[in-house]
């Protein structure tokens, strides 16, 4: 995952993670471990739906967030 490419497309939407993990059902502090490398929480195709639909992210940027470096 692209964390900080995450972060920009919440910004350039005149968002935040707390908006957004609200519009998608989790607590903020949940959001924020599902953007961490470093856990194995991942975010469920649900919630990649509505982050796609929030942030107005093509297929190709939510390639590019969620699964850059996944496919060798």
């Amino acid at each position: 995952m692209n964390k900080l490419e995450l972060l920009a497309a919440i910004v350039r939407n005149g968002s935040s993670v707390e908006k957004l993990s609200k519009k998608i059902g989790i607590n903020k502090s949940t959001f924020y471990k599902k953007m961490d490398e470093n856990t194995r929480a991942d975010f469920y195709r649900r919630e990649l739906i509505i982050i796609q639909k929030e942030l107005n992210l093509t297929d190709e940027e939510m390639t590019a967030i969620f699964f850059a470096g996944e496919v060798a």
